[in-house]
């Protein structure tokens, strides 16, 4: 028995380290050596474990994220539909891993032009998290703002809209205004009302969320600052926005 838990701490570092190290290589930018170890980790993990052991899944959707960091999207598909099959059949469709990959999957759809399957898949993720998991959870929550995003690059803004106010009214309610998701969904609604002809809205919004992020003093100020002044300038305020524009230029010499 202690030789077996020896060996199963081994097999276990043979493959956090690995891991550990891919993290690194990301977070300084290094991303086609981390794809060179999830490729390599991948290729072990099959070995020994097989396709459809968890660990296994796994890696393949981590895989399937580098394939996409490095612009090999239709690669990151094929292997996002691969884990998606994977885990329906071994784990069923209302696991967090199963809706996981529909959610990767349907991100993979949209960036290689297969929206409505993008959309019908975030439908579907979001019927299935909203029944398992409550309104109020955070990939339910999730779910709803990817599916906003759909059904405005669809066309339908007023479906939109709907989506992009029911999110923000939950995230502040259940996350506070100063979270981030807070703030992603006051400036996902910002947009959705601007281009529905909604501009003073959509500046009212801008101008709230630049308020909190300088409150919270938020590295995401300078991209409220840059939305604030192009909405500034398509309602005729010329005054602010160029303040604005300025107040951004400084920053931006600031975060450099």
């Amino acid at each position: 028995m202690l030789e077996a838990r020896k060996l199963s701490k081994q097999h276990s570092d043979t493959f956090t380290s690995p891991a550990n190290l891919v993290t690194s290589y990301n977070d300084v930018g290094r991303k086609k050596e981390a794809l060179d170890l999830r490729e390599k980790r991948l290729e072990v993990q099959r070995r020994t474990l097989g396709e459809e052991h968890p660990d296994t899944l796994n890696s393949m959707a981590d895989l399937a994220v580098s394939y996409y960091d490095v612009g090999r999207k239709e690669e990151a598909m094929q292997l996002n539909e691969k884990t998606l099959k994977l885990r329906r059949r071994t784990l069923n469709e209302e696991h967090p891993d199963t809706l996981n990959s529909m959610a990767d999957l349907a991100v993979s759809y949209y960036d290689v032009g297969r929206k409505e399957e993008a959309m019908q898949l975030n439908e579907k993720t979001l019927e299935v998290r909203r029944r398992t998991l409550g309104e109020e959870h955070p990939d339910t929550l999730n779910s709803m703002a990817s599916l906003a995003f759909s059904y405005y690059y669809a066309g339908w803004k007023e479906e939109a809209i709907h989506l992009d106010e029911k999110t923000l009214e939950v995230r502040r309610r259940i996350l506070g205004e100063e979270h981030s998701d807070t703030l992603n969904s006051m400036t996902d609604l910002a947009i959705s009302y601007y281009h529905t002809g909604r501009k003073k809205e959509a500046l009212q919004l801008e101008e709230k969320t630049l308020e909190v992020r300088r409150r919270k003093e938020h590295s995401d100020t300078l991209t409220s600052m840059t939305d604030l002044v192009i909405s500034h300038d398509n309602v005729g305020r010329k005054k602010e926005a160029l303040r604005g524009e300025k107040s951004s230029q400084k920053r931006t010499q600031y975060y450099s």
